[in-house]
């Protein structure tokens, strides 16, 4: 969701006429352009990017994972 809002909102900073501004607009309309076109999202260890499907999947195998271990504690 966070995704898709932050495209929408660097599509209607698209449709703005910028270059009509003056001079300190225009610089900080385009360092706020800037910050809208990074994507933004959870990366583990700061190199792999986790999105909801990967989130579910790693906590499927951390509680396979936890049962695993309660049952060989028996």
């Amino acid at each position: 969701m966070i995704k898709i809002k932050s495209e929408k909102l660097s599509e209607a900073f698209y449709d703005v006429n910028w270059y009509n501004l003056n001079l300190k607009d225009q610089k900080t309309f385009l360092i706020i352009l800037g910050m809208t076109q990074r994507q933004y999202g959870l990366k583990a260890a700061g190199m792999y990017v986790v999105d909801i499907y990967a989130f579910i999947q790693i906590m499927k195998a951390a509680v396979s994972y936890c049962a695993i271990l309660y049952t060989l504690s028996k």
